[in-house]
């Protein structure tokens, strides 16, 4: 993804939330792609299966690290996901 993109999902949207924020996020159940997550504590488990991609995470606060290898419509959904766990509604909806 671009930095733009990984920059929305930093420390700027996700981190300024309430301390149990990125917490709650974590586990949510539509957060999880396939066969990784997309936000945990270690690198292992965003990529289990991949050793050679755990370099591809960006932290976030309180320890947590994000995913930055996945694509426009993943980041989408962690957007939705995001703002419906923080109680917020998105009206916006990024270019397909």
């Amino acid at each position: 993804p671009s930095p733009h993109r990984c920059n929305q999902l930093r420390g700027g949207y996700l981190g300024s939330y309430d301390q149990g924020f990125l917490g709650r996020l974590a586990k949510h159940p539509g957060i999880a792609r396939r066969t990784r997550k997309v936000i945990a504590k270690d690198a292992a488990e965003i990529f289990p299966t991949s050793p050679h991609l755990r370099n591809m995470v960006e932290p976030l606060p309180d320890g947590w690290l994000v995913c930055k290898n996945f694509s426009s419509k993943d980041i989408r959904d962690v957007i939705k996901i995001a703002a419906d766990v923080s109680g917020e509604s998105v009206e916006w909806d990024p270019p397909q």
